[in-house]
């Protein structure tokens, strides 16, 4: 099967694209932890257990993705036949 130079740049465009989705989940679940206003402690607790969960899986959205863009790699390429 033989890959374009543009279907190349989509796919890495999609997959980095990706990796700045689940950066950008995890870094607003980071900033709602260390700014939360909070009624009372029990508030706290469940709060930061939803956000903990989606810093977590916005990290391991993350690795999953950059693993694929990394080791995709080789397939990616352009090859010619001549």
């Amino acid at each position: 099967m033989r890959f374009d130079f543009t279907e190349s740049l989509f796919t890495r465009g999609f997959l980095r694209a990706n990796i700045a989705i689940g950066l950008s989940i995890t870094l607003v679940a980071l900033y709602m932890i260390f700014t939360g206003d909070y009624a009372d402690y029990q508030a706290r607790k469940a709060a930061e257990a939803v956000l903990n969960r989606y810093v977590m899986g916005g990290l391991i959205y993350m690795a999953v993705v950059w693993s694929a863009c990394q080791f995709g790699k080789p397939f990616m390429k352009s090859r010619s036949k001549s």
